[in-house]
């Protein structure tokens, strides 16, 4: 991505602002592929449920179905797919400069 200028849309500046967190997930190897493994494991998860004695001896255990886990991971991957319609954020703040002069403006403070 380019440098941003004054000129720059807000498109570009979230895209320059996000990169960031997108290059240090593809650094540790957090990628596509990696996500969609994780998110089918958890759709096809189990727990183990253990039955044990008043003197705390296992009589018993069963593999069942992890249906909190398997439901969330189910709505994740529909917000993926988009099933869900997007969140609605209401911004009432309003801007009296460019966001280009705010986020400068940001970036000199933390020096």
């Amino acid at each position: 991505m380019k440098e941003l200028t004054p000129s720059s849309t807000p498109e570009q500046v979230c895209e320059k602002l996000l990169s960031g967190y997108q290059d240090a997930l593809l650094r540790e190897g957090i990628h596509e592929r990696y996500l969609a493994k994780k998110l089918k494991r958890e759709l096809n998860a189990k727990e183990i449920k253990i039955f044990k004695s008043a003197e705390d001896k296992l009589i018993h255990s069963k593999n069942l179905i992890a249906w909190k886990i398997r439901q969330a991971a189910r709505m994740d991957a529909q917000k993926l797919l988009g099933f869900y319609p997007a969140e609605k954020l209401d911004h009432t703040h309003r801007f009296d400069e460019p966001l280009i002069d705010i986020v400068r403006k940001l970036r000199n403070e933390k020096k």
